[in-house]
């Protein structure tokens, strides 16, 4: 099963070699691992550990940051290696002041995976949520190197849980610690004989909270909001900006889009059929006023989130509903598109009466006009005190870091 799985993983990297023509993101994939041991070394001091991250992509690297930080707080000495499968995770953090070193992660091929453990001898590999690399981790079995994951999430049609999937049943029942992020995580670990889970909980909850404790007010946009009472939509695509268009309401609307190429931004400044802004604009010429302020650079959502009354977080008339966190954690409504099946804590907020799903214009625009009242207000506190209460896994992963580093 391993020589088919490494077939596997071969033929995949000749895919991206081949796509890396025609697309950019495949392309930084290939030029971002070109002599990639190179740029691996790291000098450690006797008696130094290493600790080796790894991350799919950016999400899982904010899962990934509060149990670096708070890590980096009890062991300053220790060293962080943080390495990305994927492009959209290695140039957005590409200069993490906590890591001292951060790489793409070679192929997961056994002469990869010989030479990069060679290189850097970590002394613990923490994985984040649900990325396994089977040589790389059979790599790190054969030499008594620690394996922990953290944030982990679990499903049926994982190869775990597979009838033929028993060599890598074997390699999980291997790790020296995993913890995870709901109960029904646990059940599946047990199903398979697996009894060493901890329910854990999410990182980005910790994190999410200190940033929004945080934050500050940006003077120009708070300027320009003014008395009114301000929705922000962030992160949208055409279909979330489809059921907020035309906007009509006499309320203040900031949109951050997802994407924010020139044609896009036409796009909302046309479809909004109401006097619009940009942000770039309005930073050279502060006083400027319009109903629909459109942010055009990147950065600034979790900021704007902490001026508003309520949010549209946008992604879910496709497949992947962007950080509904962050507006949670200043304490207004959270709402969102109908396709949230893959994000749990979207199915817990709306539980616990702060969030909402949307899917018609109508039930939309009742929302919009209700902005202040009373029942918004209720949800807001509904999704605040659910932030709260959801904080605390970093304090109970960093321990066991610890321990495992001490006995490593």
């Amino acid at each position: 099963m391993t020589h088919l799985y490494t077939f596997a993983v071969r033929l995949y990297v000749l895919g991206i070699n081949l796509a890396a023509f025609f697309k950019p993101k495949a392309k930084l994939w290939v030029d971002g691992r070109k002599d990639w041991p190179q740029k691996l070394a790291i000098q450690k001091q006797p008696g130094q550990k290493l600790v080796w991250f790894h991350c799919a992509s950016l999400g899982e690297f904010e899962q990934a940051r509060p149990v670096i930080e708070q890590l980096k707080k009890e062991e300053p000495t220790t060293l962080i290696l943080l390495s990305f499968f994927s492009p959209s995770g290695f140039e957005v953090r590409k200069n993490y002041a906590l890591a001292d070193r951060i790489v793409y992660l070679p192929a997961d091929t056994p002469k990869n995976v010989h030479t990069f453990l060679s290189i850097i001898q970590p002394d613990l590999l923490v994985l984040v949520k649900y990325e396994y690399w089977f040589n790389f981790l059979q790599g790190l079995q054969k030499r008594g190197i620690p394996i922990l994951l953290i944030a982990g999430r679990f499903h049926p049609k994982q190869l775990f849980f597979r009838d033929w999937g028993g060599w890598a049943k074997e390699i999980l029942r291997k790790f020296d610690g995993i913890h995870v992020q709901e109960t029904d995580d646990l059940n599946l670990l047990q199903s398979i004989g697996i009894s060493h889970g901890v329910l854990s909980g999410d990182p980005r909850y910790d994190r999410t909270a200190e940033n929004a404790a945080l934050s500050e007010a940006i003077p120009e946009i708070k300027h320009w909001i003014g008395n009114r009472k301000c929705w922000v939509a962030g992160s949208t695509w055409l279909e979330d900006e489809q059921l907020l268009f035309p906007w009509d309401s006499e309320h203040a609307l900031i949109i951050a889009p997802h994407e924010i190429h020139e044609g896009h931004l036409r796009s909302i400044e046309q479809n909004a059929k109401a006097s619009t802004l940009r942000y770039s604009k309005l930073k050279k010429e502060p006083g400027s006023f319009s109903s629909v302020l459109i942010i055009d650079n990147i950065g600034m959502l979790m900021r704007i989130y902490g001026m508003a009354d309520a949010a549209w977080v946008g992604g879910a008339f496709r497949t992947g509903l962007h950080n509904i966190l962050e507006p949670a954690a200043f304490g207004i409504p959270v709402y969102f598109g109908p396709k949230h099946e893959k994000f749990p804590e979207a199915a817990a907020l709306i539980k616990a009466g702060g969030g909402f799903s949307v899917s018609e214009k109508t039930q939309l625009l009742q929302i919009i006009v209700a902005t202040g009242s009373h029942p918004q207000q209720k949800a807001g506190k509904n999704a605040a005190a659910f932030i709260e209460a959801k904080r605390g896994a970093s304090r109970k992963i960093v321990p066991e870091i610890l321990n495992l580093l001490n006995h490593a």
